[in-house]
């Protein structure tokens, strides 16, 4: 077996979408620096976790790189002989520890002598924590060969680990920490494990301080890394892959963790592809690349073109199979679910042949999205599981019936859920709306107790909730029908009694109504009357109207007088205004004066003080008259910034109160704040200029202390003269721009 899976494995350069195998290690480039960590990590531990996300190669990194490393002896120091017994926990992690030690030669020739070996040594490992070094122990055969346990998909054992398994799932965890911790027998353990399920390592005891001590978090793969990926397998075979479909992949890769699998499937299918047509040179191209749909579209494609050779009735099987095959966490992660052909064989309904016919359709070696691979035979025993847990991210149509299974299933447990409390007299029976969706879903999704099983169990129970709620909804609204048709009579007897009663008053009005008739001719006469007087009283209305005319004509005569008077009056008022508005006019010309020539005098000094500091910085003699320059630039700058703000507050009041101009009073405040930030790079200045004693008579004085001022107090000063320049510049712009507006 082993032999004829070898010759399969080998004979194309990329596996696509499942892990690699340990005899491929002649096609797993990228990541000979992991596998010397773990040889090092492995010469001092008995125990390694292998740890990393989803997708980043955790179980390749192990089987194709660690393990036949160990086997080609690059790890002398522990031994060259190594013996491998791989398993997943799954549904029964000792059973499945037995199977894997089974397969092992160590093991095997046991059976030559004990032909129940095999259940002897289940016996043994359940007997203890010591179980299996007591199996280990008793081997003749060992020799100087140590045993490896690789634990693959370690996380599986959390979700065993649920009622009624609890007590089995730390028996076995126990079992694995007993065995690396003994010191006379060479057996190690490897675990690989998402490392989002880290934190559930706290449940058992022990585990959380071994994987401390010895995990190995992969690294995720470099440029060049990925770029062996690419190149080297496909070199083996002959065929090489343009460099600029190299790049285009490099650059196409994201930093999700599903990109090492999709990668490894672009891969497979564009080499099946390209030896489906046969070209000459052996050249993969971009073409071939955007054939296959790149790595965003090419899984999902692919998964879609599989499920669309199958036959109708083989379509709805192959849902039902992937929807086993699938679930949701409890933190509504998709998960994988491995499970039996036999198992999905009585879900679906139908015999284990017709469920094998469609694994073999999806296992195919061009295809690896279930496994096992082959050659391996499938029974009705066979495990199935997905090949990687991109494929539930990746296929758009798997996702869809993971969300449809996930809605069964909820609809299902709130259906149980409903039904135990009715039984336990807390709640009550399914009427109205949720009648309905329950029974719809009945019909329609027509559930099997083998599907219930996955999701409590109770199916019948929940059938007859469902059909003994219809029944009672069904009685209810007889007896309600009932009830409306005697309503109905009962109404049908009052509008007729209300007929009759209505025939009469209608006799009754009629008689009244000619009654009316004869008062209402009255009536008009005497409103006759009333019409001829209010004509006489209309004439004498007109005459007062003509009247008031008169009166109006007379008041209009009164009120243009009046207009003219106030027009005389506004001219007067016109005239004083305009003598208040000259006379402050000149005021503000006194003030704007006063402001112009104070800030003229600090703007003269600040160029001043700027001068002399450019000629004290960029002197190399310094005299005695450059630093009275300094000194004397110094106090007429003091002088003029402190008679700039000694009239502040009162330019600041006039120029609110008096002139009433937003665009002056705001060039004022620019220019006062000009004024603050150029004194304070003056005063900055003057900080710098006062550390240095320039007396001739004093030692230390001018010349002794050259050196240090041409290089401290140049690089000091320097910075601030640029600023100050252009500040001293745009307050001089501002002054004349304000002169000339004024």
């Amino acid at each position: 077996m082993e032999a004829l899976l070898e010759n399969l494995m080998t004979q194309t350069p990329y596996p696509g979408l499942r892990p690699y195998s340990q005899h491929e290690a002649d096609i797993f480039f990228g990541r000979e620096e992991h596998v010397d960590q773990l040889l090092l990590k492995l010469q001092n531990n008995k125990f390694i976790a292998v740890l990393g996300s989803s997708g980043c190669g955790k179980s390749s990194l192990v089987r194709a790189g660690l393990i036949p490393a160990l086997k080609a002896g690059f790890l002398p120091e522990i031994g060259t002989q190594w013996h491998v017994a791989e398993m997943r926990p799954g549904a029964s992690p000792y059973q499945r520890l037995v199977e894997a030690l089974m397969s092992s030669p160590l093991f095997q020739q046991q059976l030559q002598h004990f032909p129940n070996y095999s259940d002897y040594l289940s016996a043994m490992l359940k007997r203890g924590p010591l179980g299996l070094v007591e199996a280990v122990s008793e081997l003749d055969n060992l020799g100087q060969a140590n045993l490896l346990i690789l634990v693959d998909q370690f996380e599986e054992i959390f979700r065993f680990r649920q009622e009624p398994h609890v007590d089995e799932a730390e028996a076995f965890i126990k079992l694995l920490m007993t065995t690396i911790q003994q010191t006379f027998l060479p057996v190690y353990v490897i675990i690989t494990m998402r490392s989002d399920f880290l934190g559930n390592c706290t449940l058992f005891y022990g585990l959380p301080e071994a994987i401390s001590d010895s995990q190995f978090l992969t690294p995720r793969l470099s440029r060049d890394q990925y770029k062996a990926i690419i190149e080297k397998p496909a070199r083996l075979f002959g065929v090489k892959i343009d460099p600029a479909l190299v790049n285009r992949l490099l650059n196409d890769i994201q930093t999700d963790f599903d990109q090492l699998p999709l990668l490894q499937h672009v891969l497979m299918r564009m080499w099946n592809l390209h030896g489906q047509q046969q070209r000459q040179p052996a050249l993969i191209t971009v073409e071939d690349y955007q054939a296959v749909g790149t790595l965003q579209e090419a899984l999902s494609r692919h998964a879609d073109e599989v499920y669309a050779t199958l036959r109708n009735s083989q379509q709805r099987l192959a849902e039902t199979m992937f929807r086993r095959l699938t679930e949701r966490s409890h933190t509504q992660q998709a998960v994988r679910r491995p499970v039996s052909v036999g198992e999905i064989a009585q879900v679906a309904g139908v015999l284990p042949a017709q469920v094998i016919d469609i694994v073999e359709a999806f296992r195919q070696p061009d295809r690896s999205f279930l496994m096992p691979p082959l050659p391996i035979p499938l029974t009705q025993e066979t495990v199935v599981d997905l090949s990687h847990e991109s494929l539930m991210r990746q296929w758009k149509r798997l996702r869809n019936w993971i969300e449809e299974e996930t809605e069964l299933a909820t609809t299902f447990r709130r259906l149980s859920d409903t039904n135990r409390e009715f039984r336990a007299g807390e709640g009550e029976l399914l009427q109205g709306l949720n009648l309905e969706k329950a029974v719809d879903w009945q019909q329609k999704e027509s559930p099997t107790p083998a599907w219930a099983q996955r999701y409590g169990g109770d199916f019948e129970e929940v059938m007859a909730f469902i059909d003994q709620s219809q029944q009672h909804w069904l009685k209810k609204k007889k007896k309600a029908r009932n009830k409306n048709i005697i309503l109905y009579s009962s109404i049908v007897f009052s509008i007729l009694l209300l007929l009759g009663v209505f025939l009469a008053y209608q006799l009754d009005l009629n008689q009244k109504l000619v009654e009316q008739n004869s008062m209402l001719q009255q009536k008009n006469y005497e409103l006759a009357t009333i019409e001829s007087n209010i004509d006489s009283a209309g004439q004498q209305l007109l005459m007062t109207k003509q009247q008031l005319l008169s009166t109006y004509e007379e008041i209009g005569k009164l009120v243009n007088k009046i207009d003219s008077l106030q027009a005389k009056i506004d001219t007067q008022v016109a005239a004083i205004a305009r003598q208040n508005v000259e006379i402050q006019v000149k005021t503000n010309e006194v003030f704007l004066s006063e402001l112009f020539q104070n800030t003229q005098n600090f703007l003269q000094a600040s160029l001043n003080l700027t001068t002399a500091c450019n000629i004290l910085v960029n002197t190399t003699d310094y005299t005695l008259e450059t630093v009275q320059s300094i000194n004397s630039a110094l106090m007429r700058y003091d002088q003029a910034y402190e008679d700039f703000w000694s009239q502040n507050n009162t330019y600041r009041t006039f120029l609110s109160d008096t002139i009433q101009n937003t665009a002056l009073s705001s060039a004022y405040d620019r220019m006062t704040m000009l004024v603050a930030n150029i004194h304070q790079q003056v005063e900055f200045i003057k900080n710098v200029y006062n550390d240095y004693d320039f007396s001739p008579d004093k030692k230390g004085g001018l010349g002794y202390n050259y050196e240090k001022l041409s290089e401290e107090m140049k690089s000091a000063i320097q910075p601030i003269l640029s600023t100050l320049e252009q500040q001293t510049n745009e307050l001089k712009e501002l002054v004349e721009n304000l002169q000339k507006r004024r």
